[in-house]
Parts: C-alpha cells; structure tokens; sequence
C-alpha cells in the first residue's frame, strides 16, 4: 500500500489536534470566543487540549500499543463529534463543515493506520 495514504489523513488529523490543543491550553482569544458562545466553562477548553495534545503524542509515536491507539482515535472521534453537535445547537450552520470534514478525514486514518495494520489483523 502507498504510504502516503495512510499518512496524508494521519497528518491532517494530527495538525488540526495540535493547533486546535496547543489553542485551547493558551486559551487564545478564538477559544474564550467559542467558550462564551456555547456557553461552555473556559476551564472545559483547558483539559480538552490537554487531552487533544496527548492523543496527537499517542498517534504519532509507532510503538505505543494499538489500543491505545484507537482510545485516541475514540476522543478525537467524539471531540469532532461533539464540535458538530454544539455548533448544530447553537445555530452556527456554516461552521458545521469543519468538524464534518474532519470525521471523515478521521475514519479514513482510523481505517488505513488500524483496520489495515499487521498488528490489527492478528488481534483478529
């Protein structure tokens, strides 16, 4: 298989999780804009990033146990999952692509970097 199609999702997924996490930890002027506008605590932001941050640790590092693995790719999962749902809430139509897209992008690395390891064919 090509790498760079297991890789280009990957890399998406893992770009848009570290600025997204480094963001939310500095609590940048966007995320108290976000926070006040879907009425979320400012201290929420805080420990999704963290969390954000340690899933993109757990994706890029080849060695860390598969399970793993897919616990990050579970958090990312429900993170976009959520973003969808609040921005669904909150009226927020046009911004609904973002987190729709990002999904996607997800499934196609889940797919590509688990589904179709070694390591997840012999767990079968």
């Amino acid at each position: 298989m090509k790498k760079w199609i297991k890789n280009i999702p990957l890399l998406v997924i893992v770009i848009s999780m570290l600025i997204s996490g480094i963001g939310d930890v500095m609590q940048i002027e966007a995320v108290k804009k976000v926070s006040i506008n879907l009425g979320y605590p400012l201290y929420f932001f805080s420990v999704l990033g963290i969390m954000k941050l340690i899933g993109v640790v757990l994706l890029i590092i080849p060695k860390f146990p598969l399970e793993i693995k897919i616990m990050a790719y579970s958090g990312f999962f429900f993170d976009f999952l959520f973003a969808f749902i609040s921005l669904l809430y909150n009226g927020s139509i046009i911004a609904l692509w973002v987190p729709f897209i990002l999904i996607f992008v997800l499934i196609t690395s889940f797919y590509f970097n688990v589904l179709e390891s070694p390591e997840y064919k012999r767990l079968k």
